[in-house]
């Protein structure tokens, strides 16, 4: 198995950002990171640890908004909560970063803050599965 250069790591970290893909950025920054210590990669992993917190939603597959109290300016942390809301609208769950903040999801209200350990799960479902997270 041949791994990729850090190159191709930083050029698909770029692209997922492009997108509003927090997630994908951060796992290609990691890779990086760990084929070559590089200041730029890790002030970049920085800036995401620091602007973004984990979470897991759940909720009645396209019935609830995902709102954020204050807007992010940031196009790529509004890209990433427009996608959060996608996958919220498609698959009716949730599980990556979303960028800090106060947030309405159904009748919930939850935080998202920085260098948490454990993530956020909000679950508004009428009828919630056994276990947290129903699997498709």
């Amino acid at each position: 198995m041949v791994n990729p250069p850090v190159e191709d790591h930083l050029h698909g970290a770029t692209a997922a950002n492009e997108l509003g893909n927090v997630d994908e950025t951060r796992k290609r920054l990691w890779k990086a990171h760990q084929l070559r210590e590089d200041r730029q990669v890790i002030e970049w992993l920085w800036t995401i640890d620091t602007g973004y917190g984990q979470v897991e939603l759940a909720v009645d597959q396209g019935r609830e908004g995902l709102i954020i109290d204050d807007p992010p300016f940031e196009p790529v942390a509004r890209m990433a909560i427009g996608n959060a809301q996608a996958k919220l609208d498609d698959e009716g769950t949730y599980t990556g970063l979303l960028p800090l903040g106060d947030y309405q999801l159904g009748a919930a209200s939850f935080a998202v803050a920085g260098q948490a350990w454990r993530p956020v799960k909000v679950d508004v479902r009428s009828e919630p599965t056994r276990g947290w997270f129903k699997r498709r």
